[in-house]
């Protein structure tokens, strides 16, 4: 007998074997493969062998209802299996943000205000030159040096 199962995957509860199942007598039965514990597996129908014993079987072997092969885990050896639910991950916490402090604005500060200053009058060369070599002269006149 063959019924099939929806969307389940079960996990190997210890050392477990594929078995062929198809014997009729339990001394005749044949271990396929073994397999470790811990062992996820998708299954898609559940046998029961002439002597009663029941089986989990994989897409492969159960090809959608036209038997492959009679190869299944005793039911014994397994567990449901669900898919662990990751932890959640919080999300990194931002400090807040603060908006950036202005220092206080201060009124411009007006330069004072200073009277122009009038230039010193331009004199032309040959007069500055004159008053040059009168000095020199009265200073050799003095003797001073």
């Amino acid at each position: 007998k063959y019924d099939n199962i929806k969307d389940k995957k079960v996990i190997l509860n210890k050392a477990a074997v594929l078995w062929d199942f198809s014997f009729n007598n339990w001394s005749d039965a044949k271990a396929i493969k073994g397999y470790q514990k811990g062992h996820v597996i998708d299954v898609v129908a559940q046998a029961t062998n002439s002597l009663g014993g029941k089986y989990y079987m994989t897409a492969y072997s159960y090809n959608g209802g036209n038997i492959r092969h009679t190869h299944g885990f005793n039911i014994v050896d397994c567990d449901d299996f669900t898919e662990p639910i990751p932890p959640p991950v919080e999300p990194p916490i931002e400090p807040p943000v603060e908006p950036p402090v202005e220092p206080p604005v201060e009124p411009p500060v007006e330069p004072p205000v200073e009277p122009p200053v009038e230039p010193d009058p331009e004199y032309p060369n040959w007069f500055v030159n004159f008053w040059i070599e009168v000095f020199a002269a009265i200073k050799r006149i003095l003797g001073i040096k």
